[in-house]
């Protein structure tokens, strides 16, 4: 049985979109193992993503912490114009 979750992958317009390294502050960092993941509702595998360590999971927190403190600063109408523009991305 196919899913949603499986059937959205399929059907994306920019597959090249799909990333399966980490994010890790700022930057694409590709790891050696993967996880799977799969969808719940069928137990269908989905794809692969990076297994990262408790090493990149402290380093994401602590990069998640010093970017909370760039964006609280920020004042709404910024914060406003930044999310509308990053919303725009999805049509391109």
């Amino acid at each position: 049985m196919e899913g949603i979750a499986s059937t959205a992958l399929k059907n994306l317009q920019r597959p090249d979109f799909i990333e399966h390294r980490a994010f890790l502050d700022g930057t694409w960092a590709a790891r050696t193992k993967t996880l799977n993941v799969t969808d719940p509702a069928t137990g269908e595998h989905l794809i692969g993503v990076a297994a990262c360590s408790i090493e990149d999971a402290d380093a994401a927190v602590e990069a998640a912490k010093n970017a909370f403190v760039d964006w609280r600063d920020r004042v709404p109408v910024e914060r406003g114009r930044i999310l509308r523009a990053w919303g725009k991305l999805r049509s391109c």
